[in-house]
């Protein structure tokens, strides 16, 4: 229920969004389906953080802000 909320809150406030699969950012990272890669491209790019073996679901959600915020200056040139 949580994640349709979001999407109509998203919808009617008419913000950009885009879908994406993990299949799809993860291969623009480098990185396979594997959670210990990903913790460990997290902990490399964010060592001040500290996380754990169960942060993956955190590390997983920073890499893809990060995908997203490269991908963003790529196409277009934002900063």
């Amino acid at each position: 229920m949580a994640y349709g909320s979001a999407i109509a809150v998203i919808q009617s406030l008419q913000y950009r969004h885009e879908f994406v699969s993990p299949r799809a950012w993860k291969k623009e990272m480098g990185l396979s389906k594997d959670k210990n890669a990903s913790l460990g491209m997290a902990m490399r790019l964010w060592p001040a953080l500290s996380l754990r073996k169960k942060d993956d679901g955190i590390a997983e959600a920073l890499l893809l802000a990060e995908w997203l915020r490269i991908g963003e200056w790529s196409r277009t040139g934002m900063r």
